[in-house]
Formats: C-alpha cells, sequence, structure tokens
C-alpha cells in the first residue's frame, strides 16, 4: 500500500533532535548594524530592547561546537523590575575581535529628565549560537549627558556579531 511517504521523507525524519542551549533570552527584537553607524530598534514601555553590531560579512567558517558559553553577569537581564528597554539610548556601537576577547563599545545617552544607571548586556554570536554573555554597568549619567562604555566577552572568534540589550532606571546616586 502506498502511504504516501517516501523514504527520504523518512529517514529525514529519524534525525536525532538537536537541542540548542541558550544562557539567557537575550531580548526581544534584534537589528543589524555595520560598524560604521548604528541601526537601532526602539524599545517601548517596560520591555527591554536588543541591537546587534557586525564587523564584517557573515562568517564561512563552521560553527564551533561550545559546551559552556562564557557567562559573566550579575544581574539576570530583565529581573530587576524597575529597568526599562533603552536600545534607543546607544550610539556608536562596535563589535571587535581582539586577543583579549571580543569587544563591544558604544556611547550611551541619557534622555531623561533624572540621572540614570545603565545596564548593558553584550551577547557575541557565531551564526545563531550564543558563544558569551558579559554584563557593563554605567552608572550615574545625567540628564543629557553622554558616557562611553565598552565590556569584553572572553570568547575567540572572526568576524564576531554582538547582541546588545540595554536596560536603564533612575540612578540610586
Amino acid at each position: 500500500m502506498n502511504t504516501g511517504f517516501d523514504n527520504t521523507v523518512r529517514a529525514a525524519s529519524k534525525k536525532p533532535i538537536t537541542r540548542l542551549v541558550w544562557p539567557l533570552v537575550v531580548g526581544v527584537a534584534l537589528a543589524t548594524t555595520a560598524c560604521t553607524g548604528p541601526s537601532q530598534t526602539s524599545g517601548g514601555g517596560n520591555a527591554p530592547s536588543s541591537a546587534v553590531a557586525t564587523s564584517a560579512a557573515p562568517s564561512t567558517q563552521s560553527t564551533p561546537i561550545i559546551v559552556d558559553p562564557v557567562i559573566d553577569v550579575t544581574t539576570q537581564p530583565g529581573s530587576v523590575p524597575s529597568f526599562v528597554g533603552a536600545i534607543k539610548d546607544v550610539s556608536g556601537q562596535t563589535c571587535t575581535a581582539s586577543a583579549e576577547g571580543v569587544t563591544a563599545s558604544g556611547t550611551v545617552t541619557n534622555p531623561a529628565s533624572a540621572k540614570q544607571d545603565y545596564r548593558i548586556y553584550i551577547s557575541v554570536l557565531d551564526s545563531n549560537q550564543t558563544l558569551g554573555v558579559t554584563e557593563v554597568d554605567v552608572n550615574g549619567v545625567e540628564p543629557g549627558a553622554s558616557q562611553q562604555w565598552s565590556g569584553v566577552v572572553k570568547v575567540q572568534m572572526k568576524d564576531p556579531k554582538c547582541v546588545l540589550r540595554v536596560e536603564r532606571n533612575d540612578s540610586a546616586a
């Protein structure tokens, strides 16, 4: 009896399921940015937002298998209720590889009328695999003022892609 399935489909469906392990939920939306200039998504309400910076065209190298991504954060993203999404406050972001790891940097500008604290999470990706995450805290940014920030994710790779999650709240200082 013909079931309508051929052996190719049946064989493909018996492949083992591959699981991706994501150490953190990175954010709500992603936008690609070349290092020459920012393109950002805007965060709305209390939902934190994300952006991506790349240093070059997508890599043709195979994706490395990472058992334990490098995670260097003190506060889980989105865990502080008073923080709001603030990717629109970041400009001039870059993402570069070096002997120390992958460095992301940029400038944060406070648009609020009160002093603000920022928490910037940098995730480094190769293809769709998270290789590492680090947290950069920028505290006490005065209203209308700008402050530069940078952070290093200690992973080695060529042509990194950085995803940012930016949160801010009224400064305690």
